[in-house]
């Protein structure tokens, strides 16, 4: 109930002390403010989802910095490793997919030149 209460005071509150408050309230740990921007919907607390999304990083930057910083490294890694993975993909089919290609089409003829031989 009491969240209820401070989201729609949020909401109540000019977009800047807005911001302000539930700034103050990442930094000063008062999980109960930050639940209500967090927990509650836009339209209870006047946050739009790109504030949303500001406050989210701030808290999690904030309150849990190494798993955040660990969390992003890891987003890194990811894309990184989906670029490197199709660069690879690209340059192995590159390299072995034409002459694999070519090899497998000889083989198919001198199959077939062996069969009319025999038959």
């Amino acid at each position: 109930m009491v969240v209820i209460v401070v989201a729609h005071r949020l909401r109540d509150l000019p977009e800047q002390d807005r911001q302000k408050a539930i700034s103050a309230a990442v930094k000063a740990g008062d999980d109960l403010v930050v639940h209500a921007a967090l927990g509650m919907p836009g339209l209870c607390t006047g946050l739009n989802d790109q504030l949303r999304e500001y406050v989210r990083k701030e808290w999690a930057v904030t309150r849990h910095r190494q798993e955040f910083a660990r969390l992003e490294r890891l987003e890194r890694i990811e894309t990184d490793l989906r670029r490197s993975g199709g660069l690879l993909q690209s340059f192995n089919h590159a390299l072995y997919g034409a002459a694999l290609a070519t090899e497998g089409e000889k083989a198919e003829s001198a199959k077939q030149a062996a069969l009319k031989g025999i038959a």
